[in-house]
């Protein structure tokens, strides 16, 4: 934004400065070229004054100068100037002083067009360096806007990161309690189931136990009754 601006001021100066040349360049050609129609006229002038046919009279003008007094008196201003009682033959009123006077005037002018085109180029030169000037401190609000942006949201980042690092450790240890809860309730399942077998086991075994003494109780009575009676059997 600042080369663009400092772009734009230099373009804007060189601008102004063609400006006031050509200025004064149109002021100058204007002076030459009216310096030139005077010339000529003289000249003109000159040649009709020659010419034996007559031109028909020139309207003089009504201003008390040395032209229309002596173009009134039919005569050259320097020849009513030479003239005794002549009025209006300042320096303004001959040829070296109306050439003095139009150079001036246009000087003056040239003067007045550089000096106007210098306040236009001053003007642009403290437009475009407010300008310049507003750019560099809307970068700086930008800068200091994002700064303190990307703080934020730094700031942001790291609550954020902090809360899903509690929640994480806070569902990591829920796990593990229901976890240890869940090991220890089958653990004592286990143990009852096992303490269940085992009782029912030995409840089993001594049942068989009882069972098999009482067969072999009742194996053995029978054994020494057929005995007793093989014996006497035998004595009879």
């Amino acid at each position: 934004v600042v080369n663009k601006t400092k772009d734009i001021v230099s373009g804007v100066g060189d601008t102004l400065s063609d400006g006031v040349q050509n200025v004064q360049d149109n002021v100058s050609d204007r002076r030459d070229d009216r310096i030139d129609r005077r010339d000529d006229r003289k000249e003109g002038d000159d040649d009709d004054d020659d010419d034996d046919e007559e031109d028909p009279p020139t309207p003089c003008c009504m201003a008390a100068t040395a032209e229309c007094l002596a173009c009134s008196a039919g005569v050259t201003v320097e020849e009513y100037c030479a003239g005794e009682g002549a009025v209006g033959c300042d320096d303004s009123s001959s040829d070296d002083g109306r050439r003095r006077l139009q150079q001036d005037i246009g000087q003056n002018a040239a003067d007045r067009a550089q000096e106007i085109g210098q306040n236009f180029a001053d003007a642009g030169k403290q437009i475009a360096d407010n300008a310049v000037s507003a750019s560099e401190d809307f970068v700086d609000g930008l800068n200091d806007t994002l700064t303190e942006g990307g703080a934020k949201l730094n700031d942001t980042l790291r609550e954020g990161a902090s809360n899903l690092n509690d929640t994480l450790w806070d569902g990591a240890s829920n796990l593990n309690d229901a976890l240890t809860d869940g090991a220890s309730n089958l653990n004592d399942t286990l143990r009852e189931n096992s303490s269940n077998i085992t009782d029912a086991a030995g409840d089993f075994i001594s049942g068989a136990n009882d069972t098999l003494r009482e067969g072999a109780s009742s194996l053995n009575d029978t054994l020494r009754e057929g005995a007793s009676n093989v014996v006497n059997k035998t004595k009879d």
